[in-house]
């Protein structure tokens, strides 16, 4: 089964392993990188602890995948006419 969410409860070491986690890091050209924590590497190589605070490493931003939401005025605009 495959799902997506940006709610990050589910990063906890006692409900998904850091197999089961995969993040989606999209780049400037628009191209997509999906990766799992398992065999993601800081910049220092090192890798992702089976103890470590998922969630707040996440939320640190330490392992990419860092939404870029467009700000609301953008929505507004980029909307069809009597919506």
């Amino acid at each position: 089964m495959i799902f997506t969410t940006h709610d990050i409860w589910q990063f906890t070491n006692e409900l998904l392993r850091r197999d089961d986690i995969w993040m989606v890091n999209k780049d400037r050209e628009g191209v997509s990188e999906l990766y799992s924590l398992v065999e993601f590497e800081d910049e220092e190589g090192n890798k992702v602890r089976r103890d470590e605070a998922l969630a707040k490493k996440y939320l640190m931003g330490s392992y990419g995948a860092i939404p870029a939401l467009k700000p609301m005025a953008m929505l507004r605009k980029e909307m069809p006419d009597g919506e």
